[in-house]
Parts: C-alpha cells; structure tokens; sequence
C-alpha cells in the first residue's frame, strides 16, 4: 500500500507563536490556491506556545476543509518524551483535517534517531496506533534499513536542495512528498 500522492509544505510552528487563527485561515487559503494539500506542522519540545498554534491550525484546517495536517516532532534539540509525544499525537489524531493513513494518523520527525527505541512505547500509548515515516537522515540507509522493521517509511531532508523527500525518490520541489512505503513495500525491496 502507498500512500496517496500529497504536497505537504514544512511549517515550523516554533516560528508562529504571534499567529492569529485568522493568520492560520489565511495561510491555508494562500496555500491550497498553490496546490498544495496540507501543511507538516514541525514542532519543538520547549516553545510554550505550540498547544495554542497546533490548535489554531487544526481548527482552521477543519473549518475549510480538503487540507489535512501531520505533526513531524523536531528533535533537533532535547526534551521530547515518550508522554509527551504521544500526549500530543493523541490530542490531535481524530481532527478531521489529520492526514491518515489506514486510519492511523501520520507522525514524523525531524532527526531523532536516538529515540528511534522510544517509539514502539509511543506506539503503545496511542490508541489506534500511528504511521510512523521518520527521517533519520543522519543514520544513512543502511542505518534505516535495520528499523524498517519499526517504522512505515522513510523521508529525508536534503541539504543540497532544501528538501524533503521519501528515500530513492525522484522529489525536486521545496516540498515534502508524502509517499511512505509500508512495511511490506520496505521489506520488498531489501
């Protein structure tokens, strides 16, 4: 199974802590006039304000609607947890605008390899479980081949193009093309 084809624009939520949700609303409209389907909405550990613009951002995709919304948890920097994370996922994971996929919602991450263990508790802690596509760039893809096993797909960011993109694909846009594998697909191609 793959997922749908999807353009996905990063959003650092850690940059909006001043937005309105009429900022939200706005960004989205300009947005989606782009064709752009929906927004990866990357977040950090410590900022204060990423509860009150997650839920802007929710509430403004689901008033609109046709635009669908991912957390990708930045672990650039420390702090996040096994609670927190899933705290997070599980507050946002029935909004109608979550993109999903087999009707688990879709959670990434910026890094945070080092927690690639922490993950089957986060699995374990949110009911109905997720669709984990993480990018782990700095383990390289050997290094990502030995977790296929715990995860649904692989994206990565690429610091030639500024981009994301599933490994092995051909993306050349600033944006993140949302086409995880499965396992199964992952498993079919070692």
């Amino acid at each position: 199974m793959h997922l749908p084809i999807t353009n996905t624009v990063i959003t650092q939520v850690g940059l909006t802590y001043n937005q309105t949700s009429t900022t939200w609303r706005n960004d989205i409209v300009d947005t989606k006039e782009a064709s752009i389907d929906g927004f990866a909405l990357n977040i950090g550990p410590k900022d204060g304000f990423t509860g009150t613009q997650l839920r802007q951002a929710y509430d403004a995709a689901n008033d609109l609607g046709e635009f669908s919304l991912f957390l990708s948890f930045d672990f650039s920097t420390d702090g996040w947890t096994t609670s927190s994370v899933a705290n997070l996922t599980n507050l946002f994971k029935d909004e109608p605008s979550q993109f999903k996929v087999d009707g688990k919602p879709l959670v990434s991450t910026f890094e945070g390899s080092a927690f690639a263990d922490s993950w089957k508790d986060v699995r374990a802690n949110v009911s109905g479980d997720i669709y984990f596509v993480p990018d782990w760039t700095s383990l390289t893809a050997d290094g990502v081949e030995k977790l296929v096993d715990d995860i649904d797909g692989h994206c990565e960011f690429s610091v030639e193009t500024g981009c994301w993109k599933l490994k092995r694909s051909n993306t050349s846009s600033s944006l993140f093309r949302c086409l995880a594998a499965s396992r199964r697909d992952a498993h079919d191609r070692r």
